[in-house]
């Protein structure tokens, strides 16, 4: 019976697409680039930056490893902290908790960025594990991420499953040996999530479709 899940966090627990596009303009401007519109802020959320900065700006690697540097000057002094938490997060993980799951964080945010974002908003309290990318890995492959979480929670791949809204979420969740919930709500579109086992369009579904693979009871929303 599934007892762990595992998030993805930008589209899933928090939408940081305004600390992450205020980042890649700073990056942008820096390199004497021309910053990208607003409206292409999905381009750089998911994806490790590397691949997106190379593809985007049409770099070379050293280009692109001084844009990546640029960026992770900002991003966690300011960007980080850029967040909006998707209504009925901040109610769903204590109560996952409650109701006996084990939780963690997979991203591919490097560690020593997720780990500060759990610590200042307090989310580590309700985590088995947070996990994220090294700063040097440039690989959109976030399997090995999903299974150093997997260990850290003392789970198995049979009792587990991973949450995400990108493709690139499913692919890594099918690669580690897990199921994947996909969720609409977040920066991916419907045509990525085919795979999923579940599909959910907001958190309060999420839930329910997490309890349900859990064969628990679903506890009510307390205001």
């Amino acid at each position: 019976m599934m007892d762990t899940v595992i998030f993805d966090f930008d589209g899933v627990i928090a939408d940081n697409s305004e600390g992450i596009m205020n980042c890649c303009v700073c990056a942008a401007e820096k390199m004497g680039l021309t910053p990208p519109p607003r409206s292409e802020a999905v381009k750089f959320i998911g994806p490790p930056l590397f691949e997106s900065f190379k593809a985007y700006f049409s770099l070379s690697d050293g280009e692109t490893r001084r844009m990546v540097a640029f960026y992770r000057e900002r991003y966690p002094v300011k960007g980080c902290f850029e967040l909006d938490f998707y209504p009925g997060v901040l109610v769903m993980l204590p109560l996952l908790r409650e109701m006996g799951f084990k939780l963690a964080i997979a991203t591919g945010k490097p560690d020593a960025f997720i780990k500060k974002i759990c610590s200042h908003f307090e989310l580590d309290r309700h985590m088995t594990a947070i996990c994220g990318v090294t700063f040097d890995q440039t690989d959109p492959d976030k399997s090995e991420i999903i299974l150093n979480a997997l260990r850290l929670c003392g789970s198995s791949t049979e009792n587990a499953v991973y949450v995400g809204d990108r493709r690139s979420d499913v692919q890594s969740a099918e690669k580690a040996g897990l199921p994947c919930v996909g969720v609409t709500y977040g920066f991916g579109t419907p045509d990525e999530l085919e795979g999923c086992v579940k599909i959910a369009d907001d958190v309060y579904s999420l839930e329910k479709t997490l309890v349900e693979l859990g064969g628990k009871k679903l506890i009510p929303w307390k205001a």
